[in-house]
């Protein structure tokens, strides 16, 4: 997404130009644009009427792109920063980094509460509920949860990018994925197994149900966002590429295996929800990413189209759930069409980043709610 990273691309002195070869990845900013429509599909509840397994392919697809925003953006800042030896410097300018990341995370984080918390107020008002107990629970929510459903990623990332610049000082790359990853393990397993009737009492339900006392944000820092930003600065940190073709065949290996798990986990064993996620989807967004990485290229000037969808894609995941509630107000019948709820949600939220980007070029400062 746009504002978790800007640039999707490496300045590199090209010695046979004198202008300078950019290391770009615009199939990155191709499948971000498609995962914004992806969460899009999430949150309008795209083909759950049409059969239960019309559903659960979609979730299963669904599934790639929250862990996918993780890996892009785990790949495009830790690269900035300076290594010794595998591990991060302990800088001035390396911390001045960090921070100022932050800052680029919390300015739309704020914003876009403010959008959401203020809707949340006027609809409260309107129908005569109390208004302080409103605001103490979007202030718990701000630090645990994010203010509106999809914004616990943002809550998610402002508390993993210090937690793995402080590890990355210490341990290299690769070790800090091989860790993360048997707690995303952990975590996965404990999410499924908790839905199954017959463990209610056992310690994975506890794992899982602890996501109610600390907030589904902060729950997810170690179990979804440490481990998926891993995996991004794995790719660049490591130097030992896999051929295309292997990384194609690992990628539909992990995604199909985790289909598979998930409906014996849901049509078997009749766990309680449909599971969007897997103990596979960490692998897979490994090997998904790497491939991408694979097609990246030194090109001259900035790619227009790819960052054209980049913003856009940013744009579309703060702004879709503002147009799904609007949908909801308007036309509550027709919303019931999952068809027409995530069209038509699409397109009055691509057709908004197509006018905030445009106007973006003359006020600046609308840069910075995407």
């Amino acid at each position: 997404m746009n504002l978790l990273q800007k640039s999707t691309s490496i300045k590199e002195e090209n010695n046979s130009h004198s202008s300078l070869a950019i290391m770009s990845y615009p199939e990155i900013d191709y499948m971000k644009f498609i995962s914004a429509f992806l969460v899009v599909a999430i949150h309008t509840y795209f083909l759950r009427p049409v059969s239960d397994m019309a559903y659960f392919i979609m979730t299963s697809f669904t599934g790639i792109a929250v862990p996918f925003f993780f890996a892009a953006s785990g790949f495009f800042l830790f690269q900035k920063f300076s290594y010794k030896n595998g591990k991060i410097e302990a800088t001035r300018e390396n911390f001045q980094r960090m921070i100022k990341y932050e800052k680029r995370l919390l300015i739309p984080y704020l914003v876009w509460s403010l959008i959401y918390s203020s809707i949340g107020l006027i609809s409260l008002v309107l129908h005569g509920g109390g208004v302080w107990p409103y605001l103490l629970k979007v202030l718990k929510r701000f630090f645990l949860e994010g203010t509106h459903g999809h914004l616990w990623y943002m809550v998610s990332m402002l508390y993993a990018v210090p937690i793995l610049f402080f590890l990355l000082r210490f341990i290299r790359p690769k070790a800090l994925f091989l860790a993360s990853s048997i707690i995303f393990l952990l975590g996965q397993i404990s999410e499924q197994l908790a839905h199954l009737p017959s463990m209610d009492a056992s310690i994975f339900y506890q794992i899982a149900n602890s996501k109610t006392i600390f907030g589904n944000a902060l729950y997810q820092v170690p179990f979804s966002a440490i481990p998926y930003l891993s995996a991004g600065i794995l790719c660049f940190a490591e130097k030992r590429k896999l051929k295309k073709g292997s990384l194609i065949a690992l990628s539909l290996l992990f995604f199909l295996s985790g289909m598979a798990e998930n409906y014996y986990i849901t049509h078997v064993l009749s766990a309680k929800i449909t599971p969007r996620y897997s103990p596979f989807s960490l692998g897979f967004t490994l090997f998904f990413f790497a491939l991408l990485v694979q097609f990246g290229k030194k090109r001259e000037g900035k790619q227009k189209i790819p960052v054209f969808l980049r913003k856009s894609s940013s744009f579309i995941y703060f702004s879709h759930e503002f147009f799904t509630a609007a949908l909801n107000f308007a036309v509550p019948s027709l919303t019931e069409n999952t068809y027409f709820y995530f069209i038509a949600t699409s397109l009055l939220s691509l057709i908004a980043a197509v006018i905030v980007i445009a106007m973006s070029k003359k006020f600046k400062f609308l840069e910075k709610i995407y």
